[in-house]
């Protein structure tokens, strides 16, 4: 009789430690349900990153949004991934006039037909030198052409000499350096550049 009791006690088990068990088993069966799936929320994270990075290192996408930038006006851009274009922008839209409206009026309308192309894009030590041929019209000889004309008269018919289709331009073949960043590159412009975009204005300097 004392053996059957000593076996009847050896087959019991506490319920608390059996709930434990399959606790246990619950847990271990979901992190192997679950870590494929984090696996590859993981690998497409990654492919993600990488793929929004190389899109923002396509240097076509680069200058296409510089060109996007100067007829937009947008100085946060030039700012934050330009070297000296801001500077240059607000000296120009200072040097036109004093009213916040004529200022803007003039840049949309002095790059209306800007153009900005690649021409060449090798690597070289530290990023790439980027040839770009750039075409636009020249904002001191559309000016004068209207110089002449009373002044109440006269900004419109500039804005009209500039942003006219068919305007004569003029092409230059001119570099910038793009320095790669983690996402997007770091624009550096050259003389050349900045003489490009605004028509050749700048070979009226002596």
């Amino acid at each position: 009789m004392a053996r059957r009791k000593r076996s009847e006690s050896k087959e019991y088990k506490n319920p608390k430690t059996r709930a434990r068990k399959r606790r246990a088993r619950e847990k271990k069966r979901r992190r192997r349900t679950f870590g494929p799936y984090i696996l590859i929320f993981i690998l497409l994270s990654a492919a993600v990153f990488f793929g929004v990075r190389s899109l923002s290192h396509n240097v076509d996408r680069t200058v296409d949004r510089i060109e996007s930038a100067i007829k937009t006006d947008d100085i946060a851009y030039m700012e934050e991934n330009m070297d000296r274009l801001d500077v240059i922008f607000e000296v120009l839209k200072k040097s036109y006039a004093d009213d916040s409206e004529k200022q803007d009026e003039f840049v949309r309308n002095n790059f209306k037909n800007l153009d900005i192309k690649v021409l060449n894009k090798p690597d070289i030590d530290g990023g790439m030198e980027v040839t770009l041929k750039i075409s636009n019209v020249n904002y001191v000889n559309c000016f004068d052409k209207v110089k002449n004309l009373e002044e109440e008269n006269q900004h419109e018919a500039y804005m009209r000499e500039l942003s006219k289709d068919g305007a004569e331009v003029k092409s230059t073949d001119a570099k910038i350096f793009l320095k790669k960043k983690l996402f997007g590159y770091e624009i550096y412009e050259s003389r050349d550049f900045i003489n490009g975009i605004l028509g050749g204005a700048l070979d009226l300097v002596k």
